[in-house]
């Protein structure tokens, strides 16, 4: 079973832990969106691709459309070599903004997110991939550590339930499970 984690609540007490997190000491921390580069160029990392695709109330018109300003702020945020996590603090998106289509922010986890981590996992990162899969036979349990991780085992969620609950981020960590044991997000 491949559990998800952050700092806190759940600790794990068997199986083993990989830190799945920028700040990790191996070869998984390749595999955080802060580090990640996007496959196309859009963006100088994968963080800063979602992060900036995402659309904000200050950013819009008064009939929620991106303003010259929202472009402004996207591309420089493409721009940054360094990942921004959060770049407006605690406030909400309204949703997204992706190739000129407005959606919300459950249509941009599946239709952003999702796939972009998932193609520049797979182009970058695919042995990190194996080797979490022949982790997950030999120890049978995986704790996937995120800074942004919760263990949605708890409320019992299912992967795809994760996804939709926008009250919380969908840490990539989440994505790697699904990646890992096939379960559909």
């Amino acid at each position: 079973m491949i559990h998800v984690f952050g700092p806190s609540g759940f600790q794990p007490t068997s199986g083993i832990v990989v830190d799945v997190s920028h700040t990790g000491k191996d070869e998984f921390r390749f595999l955080s969106p802060l580090t990640l580069e996007p496959v196309g160029g859009q963006a100088k990392n994968l963080e800063n691709l979602w992060q900036f695709s995402l659309l904000y109330e200050e950013y819009t018109d008064a009939a929620s459309n991106p303003t010259t300003a929202y472009y402004t702020w996207r591309d420089a945020g493409f721009s940054k070599n360094h990942g921004v996590r959060n770049p407006l603090g605690d406030r909400k998106p309204l949703g997204a903004l992706w190739h000129g289509k407005k959606m919300d922010l459950v249509s941009a986890r599946h239709t952003i997110l999702i796939p972009q981590y998932t193609a520049a996992v797979l182009n970058h990162c695919s042995g990190q991939i194996l080797k979490l899969k022949n982790m997950l036979e030999i120890y049978q349990d995986i704790h996937l550590y995120a800074d942004d991780g919760y263990d949605h085992l708890a409320y019992d969620m299912t992967l795809a339930e994760v996804v939709q609950n926008v009250a919380r981020p969908l840490s990539h960590a989440f994505i790697l499970a699904s990646m890992i044991s096939g379960e559909v997000l």
